[in-house]
């Protein structure tokens, strides 16, 4: 589960911990070694008699490799639980609840390795292609040629070509010897930038047109949902983290192909 699920910083390591193999057993002694206190301390912690000071807070962050915003997240959670006042405790929950806020936008969970130009936006997101075959050179070590990217996705040479020099030109794509190679890994648009309707409706249209030659080993799905406002939140909590670990297996993905994966969840008006 996400961090940001949870409005207290106890409730988060026992969940951390019982996600570990063999449940958790030894991570106490662990944590209590990495903060250099007897293990009898961490216990205390846990049983709610005790808090962790700032600078153990980030040493725990630390051990638990969270990133930047779940690390001052954490921090938020520690300095809240330990505030001696009313005015304080405040503060710091509204600081967490801005942060819970901030981490339901798709784009902070997401280091973006190049920014678009406005005018490289309006071309880029204009049509799929430009993603497809963007994403397509990645699939081989040496490349891809002109005639690969024709003949892969049956489009006019032209169009291919015309493409292939604008990646070039904003550095998505690299040209060595007439072969052509992925540049940087990922582009995003951040929730409500104009564009966005325009990038949705691209690639679920090529869903649609996609959809009697869809094959076993292909998925749609379309499911319409009764349920709770909490459990909403639950379930879009996990389609997120779903859409980051699918970020982060592509670093380490050996490409092959190109696919797209479309996810919709809202509530129906």
């Amino acid at each position: 589960m996400s961090i940001f699920q949870f409005t207290d910083y106890r409730a988060f390591l026992k969940s951390h911990f019982r996600q570990q193999p063999g449940g958790g057993r030894g991570q106490m002694l662990k944590l209590a070694k990495v903060l250099d206190v007897h293990s009898t301390f961490v216990s205390l912690v846990f049983q709610d008699k005790r808090d962790f000071s700032s600078e153990q807070a980030i040493l725990v962050a630390q051990y638990f490799n969270l990133t930047a915003s779940e690390t001052d997240y954490f921090l938020n959670l520690v300095q809240w639980a330990k505030a001696s006042n009313r005015a304080l405790k405040n503060f710091f929950h509204q600081k967490i609840i801005q942060a819970q806020e901030a981490s339901k936008r798709l784009d902070t969970r997401f280091e973006h390795e190049r920014t678009l130009a406005s005018e490289e936006r309006q071309i880029f997101y204009s049509s799929w292609h430009y993603s497809a075959i963007r994403i397509y050179t990645s699939t081989s070590e040496d490349g891809r040629s002109v005639e690969e990217i024709v003949e892969h996705f049956k489009m006019p040479r032209k169009i291919v070509v015309e493409a292939l020099a604008f990646l070039n030109k904003c550095q998505l794509i690299v040209e060595k010897k007439n072969r052509y190679h992925v540049g940087p890994q990922r582009t995003f648009l951040e929730k409500g930038h104009p564009l966005l309707k325009c990038h949705h409706t691209n690639w679920r249209q090529k869903a649609l047109n996609q959809y009697e030659e869809i094959s076993n080993d292909e998925m749609m799905f379309t499911s319409t949902l009764s349920l709770s406002r909490k459990d909403f939140e639950r379930l879009r909590e996990h389609l997120a983290t779903l859409i980051k670990t699918t970020s982060d297996l592509m670093k380490e993905t050996q490409p092959e192909d190109v696919a797209c994966l479309n996810i919709d969840f809202f509530w129906v008006k």
